[in-house]
């Protein structure tokens, strides 16, 4: 695809994303994409969503600092045009 065809390609997914309270920027990683941090108790997992290079990013830590986890993972080819499939396999990884 081009440039132009892939901005529109993830229209949707980016749409949602940001209603799910998602901003765009830069991750705990250093990662460039939609980002989210989700409380649990004393722990944060920041997620980010990067389309340039189809992937996820997971990074659990203590809300005082320190790494718990982290993890990587390629987005699939067919979540990325269909936003049903997409949410669908986030919310499988995320957990």
């Amino acid at each position: 695809m081009g440039r132009i065809k892939d901005i529109f390609k993830n229209k949707d997914i980016t749409e949602k994303l940001i209603a799910m309270g998602f901003d765009y920027g830069r991750g705990p990683q250093g990662e460039i994409g939609y980002i989210r941090a989700f409380r649990d108790g004393d722990r944060y997992l920041w997620v980010t969503v990067s389309f340039r290079d189809n992937k996820l990013y997971l990074y659990n830590e203590f809300d005082c600092g320190g790494l718990l986890w982290q993890r990587n993972c390629n987005i699939p080819e067919d979540a990325i045009g269909d936003c049903d499939r997409f949410i669908e396999w986030l919310d499988s990884e995320v957990g």
